[in-house]
């Protein structure tokens, strides 16, 4: 089942494969779905696993065959009554593309199978209140062979009459211990596999993505090398730091998480010295800095970490924001790094 996605491959979550078992037992299929979950959390996965056990021609409980007609066109991407709603605008869905894409092609029967499903994901798009309503008379009022899967990480973002009309379920973070055991082997990049299972917060989708990133690895690696050096460092070198994460922008947060984890895990040893940590690697530096510094300014760089990624958000250049947290992480009371 090449390309096919199965419910057998969903990393835990066994509500969604609990209520997928007793709909397909009973027959009793929903005509409209909303997954809600963030991004990596599986939610494409049962999407598409639903679509191809509802197509199957001869399914056996939860699994599609993977033998047929049908999942053969699933496996290739190219199955005429699974049908992906596209958008016209860089990042958002308009009206035109729900009636053009959803609305208007469902009153066409299905080319082949029993179902026509409907795959709108949202990611982190918008969708107009237009192109909402547009969608209320298909989702009262469907055809019996009409489903739609709706996907999105915020279902706040829909209107009221949306999310009432639909069958709602969500994506769940998985334990730690299953993220480390899709994990196996597929570290190529040299990460350390107890940091990317802590920063996957037990979404298996991040937790592949990181694995994979060479500059995951690289701004792991240099961010636990300033926070152990970080009273020490000379401006230049902190300038270098700073100039590394900039070139790998898309890797900052975990840059950040990092650095909450550090001291996240100061206060916690700054308690009870056996306590446990997440950076478990790094416990004697930790315990060394969490003995030097009052817990009160080990809480006040703890919260300079979450503004500094304000400030990011608000649009402050990337060197003032981490000069400001850096004088923090610090601890010194230095009006400015970069002229020492």
């Amino acid at each position: 089942m090449n390309g096919m996605e199965t419910f057998e491959a969903l990393a835990g979550n066994p509500h969604i494969k609990d209520y997928f078992s007793r709909a397909f037992a009973g027959e009793k299929i929903p005509h409209a779905l909303l997954l809600t979950g963030e991004a990596g959390s599986g939610k494409t996965m049962v999407a598409r696993a639903f679509a191809a056990r509802l197509q199957c021609e001869h399914p056996q409980g939860l699994s599609a065959c993977g033998m047929c007609r049908s999942c053969k066109q699933m496996a290739s991407g190219n199955h005429p009554d699974v049908i992906t709603v596209e958008h016209e605008k860089p990042r958002s869905f308009g009206v035109e593309d729900i009636r053009g894409g959803l609305v208007n092609d469902m009153t066409i029967r299905p080319y082949a199978s029993r179902y026509k499903v409907y795959l709108l994901d949202l990611g982190d798009l918008t969708i107009t209140p237009e192109a909402q309503n547009a969608m209320l008379k298909t989702l009262e009022e469907p055809p019996s062979y009409g489903v739609l899967v709706i996907m999105t990480r915020n279902a706040e973002a829909l209107l009221d009459t949306i999310r009432s009309r639909c069958v709602q379920l969500g994506m769940q973070p998985v334990p730690d211990e299953t993220v480390r055991a899709m994990l196996a082997g597929k570290i190529t990049t040299g990460a350390d596999e107890d940091v990317i299972v802590s920063l996957a917060r037990g979404n298996v989708g991040r937790a592949l993505k990181l694995a994979a990133s060479e500059d995951v690895a690289e701004v792991i690696a240099e961010t636990l090398a300033a926070l152990k050096n970080i009273r020490r460092m000379r401006a230049d070198e902190m300038q270098a730091f700073t100039a590394g994460l900039k070139e790998k922008r898309d890797a900052v947060p975990e840059a950040f998480s990092i650095a909450r984890f550090w001291y996240r895990d100061c206060l916690c040893l700054k308690a009870d010295e056996n306590a446990p940590i997440v950076l478990e690697k790094e416990r004697r530096a930790i315990a060394a800095e969490a003995a030097e510094r009052p817990a009160a300014e080990l809480a006040g760089v703890f919260d300079a970490i979450g503004e500094a990624e304000a400030r990011l958000a608000g649009n402050v250049t990337f060197e003032v924001a981490m000069e400001v947290l850096l004088m923090a992480m610090r601890g010194r009371g230095e009006r400015t790094l970069w002229q020492k």
